[in-house]
């Protein structure tokens, strides 16, 4: 006779059979999160000595957005190769910029004091919120309704950081041209790091106190004043300079136009495509409405090229 076998402890055996895999697989994970903990302590310590040697070298503010930007990209290169050459499953790169962004930002904040200025004449909540995800809840900020006010603060240091929307069009403050006023305040990143197929109604720029540094791929932004030239002309020009640009804004004073300029690559006032523009644009001073005014060129700052998901 074939012996019963009970239906209850056949269900019994299969559940305690889950529950010990389940927990094995619970350990691993566990074990693995606690490595996770440790690296990024011991992280933190080589953070703690990177902070020390820049204020000996006497450095005003720390962050180092292009080397952020190139660790980012070069960690998705890395997890793509991972895949390949050792099977390991593919981590959505979305993920891989908003962790490490803010491992990146508990550094910033570890080295130094970090306060935001926030030009947000309209009041629109996904500022704050966008800042918050690139950067952390904990650094302070506030919003400004005058661009030249917000640049106030960096220049007297009471913040290190301000942010500007670059797709932001208003006829009564121009913040890009008030930029031009600081020599020394320039375009350092655009906030999110990353750039979804669809256009975007925002595109945050951070601002500071800060020399211009190189990435793997940047944008710089060109500002033309007192132009007697039209869009269409300095698109002919930019393009016989072998320059791939987006027109983000213009403006008008005195009969002369202002342009504010995405440009493809990292230039600065003396490289010699910016050079030869200013030849062709701005030979001369010329006269308007009795005054004479003299078109000028700035290249006002660069932000490494987001990655696009």
């Amino acid at each position: 006779m074939k012996k019963k076998i009970n239906k209850s402890s056949q269900g019994n055996i299969k559940d305690n059979n889950f529950e010990v895999s389940l927990n094995k697989f619970r350990d691993e994970i566990d074990k693995t999160d606690c490595q996770i903990l440790e690296l990024l302590q011991k992280r933190m310590l080589i953070i703690n000595q990177v902070g020390e040697l820049k204020s000996l070298h006497q450095q005003k503010f720390f962050i180092r957005s292009n080397r952020e930007a190139d660790m980012i990209k070069n960690l998705i290169v890395k997890m793509q190769d991972n895949q390949k050459k050792l099977s390991l499953p593919e981590l959505p790169i979305e993920a891989i910029i908003d962790i490490w962004r803010k491992i990146i930002s508990s550094a910033n904040i570890a080295e130094q004091e970090v306060k935001i200025a926030i030009y947000n004449p309209s009041k629109i909540n996904d500022y704050r919120l966008l800042i918050n995800q690139y950067y952390q809840h904990s650094f302070v900020s506030g919003d400004f309704t005058k661009s030249s006010k917000a640049l106030k603060m960096l220049d007297k240091q009471e913040y290190q950081i301000a942010v500007f929307n670059l797709l932001e069009k208003r006829d009564d403050d121009i913040w890009w041209l008030e930029i031009t006023k600081y020599s020394y305040l320039k375009i350092f990143t655009k906030i999110p790091f990353y750039q979804f197929s669809n256009q975007q109604k925002i595109e945050l720029i951070a601002v500071a106190d800060k020399e211009c540094e190189a990435s793997q791929a940047d944008y710089s932004y060109l500002v033309i004043k007192n132009s007697e030239l039209d869009q269409k002309m300095i698109t002919k020009l930019l393009k016989k300079n072998n320059i791939k640009a987006r027109f983000i804004d213009n403006s008008q004073s005195h009969k002369a136009n202002n342009f504010l300029i995405e440009i493809e690559g990292f230039y600065l006032n003396d490289s010699s495509p910016i050079i030869d523009l200013i030849d062709f644009i701005a030979p001369t001073g010329k006269k308007t409405t009795g005054k004479k005014t003299t078109t000028e060129l700035f290249i006002i700052g660069h932000s490494p090229v987001p990655i696009k998901i």
